[in-house]
């Protein structure tokens, strides 16, 4: 299974407890993407992963909210930027990179799916 496609599947089976209430009503799920990274350096993948995601329902603006938080290349923000995660209520993070050996010491109240974006593979047609 192309990787791509393995993340989305994992972030959608991760989400799906969260997306309807008791009473069955959809509810919007709401993500927290966490990395040490810059934000330029994961655009194929964050495409990747939206467009996975979407394959199976989950759309962002609709009934998907991804917050997004990069460390710009300094490990040690990213403690306060997962508290900030938590603080708005994500019902999910993910954690990537050099973010993961950090944020998985930290004793979060808030699930995390930790990624490694691994080897290089072209993205989904029309995501490059």
């Amino acid at each position: 299974m192309e990787r791509r496609a393995f993340l989305g599947s994992m972030l959608a089976t991760a989400i799906l407890p969260w997306s309807v209430r008791a009473q069955g009503v959809p509810k919007a799920a709401r993500i927290g993407w966490l990395t040490a990274q810059q934000a330029s350096s994961l655009t194929p993948y964050l495409a990747a992963m939206r467009y996975r995601l979407s394959e199976i329902g989950y759309v962002e603006g609709r009934n998907l909210a991804i917050e997004y938080r990069y460390g710009d290349n300094v490990r040690e923000r990213v403690p306060d930027l997962a508290a900030e995660l938590v603080r708005l209520g994500v019902d999910l993070i993910v954690a990537q990179g050099a973010a993961v050996s950090v944020i998985s010491r930290l004793g979060l109240t808030v699930p995390v799916v930790y990624v490694d974006r691994g080897a290089k593979s072209t993205p989904p047609m029309g995501l490059s």
